[in-house]
């Protein structure tokens, strides 16, 4: 990915601390020791937790997995609002400590190929892509990343 390329999808998309991610559900299984290695789910969120603009596409951007079991300190609202759920469907964040890290270059796959991502993703995504936008929910609130915050200290990652 050249410079001109990230600083391109970084005009139109943030990867930073806070931003909602939806990961097909191999990333998770190959990126997660211990992970359900059955599961047949398609994907699930991912919460960003880099605290710095990303210089190549080589760079990783750090997300939590989320999950709808009401475990982990860092709870989401509204998520998945236009699947099927209630508005206020909460995911939970840091019931599995340590991030996946996923390099800039695939997060930014489906925009490289069609231009700035909007609000239109095909609800079959994860047949060609790994990562894509959350655009039910683009960024957590102020009140859920005083959570996250609270997380990232408490387990010495804010530096991610």
């Amino acid at each position: 990915m050249t410079h001109e390329k990230l600083e391109q999808f970084l005009t139109f998309n943030s990867v930073d601390e806070g931003t909602l991610w939806r990961v097909r559900e191999n990333v998770w299984i190959e990126k997660l020791r211990g992970y359900d290695k059955k599961s047949d789910r398609k994907w699930h969120p991912g919460l960003s937790t880099l605290a710095r603009k990303p210089e190549s596409g080589d760079d990783v951007v750090p997300l939590l997995h989320g999950t709808s079991v009401k475990k982990g300190p860092v709870v989401v609202e509204g998520i998945s609002a236009g699947e099927g759920y209630s508005p206020d469907h909460k995911a939970f964040f840091g019931h599995l400590v340590a991030p996946v890290r996923i390099p800039v270059r695939v997060l930014s796959e489906k925009f490289l190929e069609a231009g700035p991502f909007g609000s239109e993703i095909d609800d079959l995504w994860y047949k060609d892509y790994s990562v894509v936008p959350n655009v039910e929910k683009a960024r957590i609130s102020e009140d859920e990343h005083e959570q996250l915050t609270g997380f990232l200290r408490k387990h010495n990652l804010q530096d991610e």
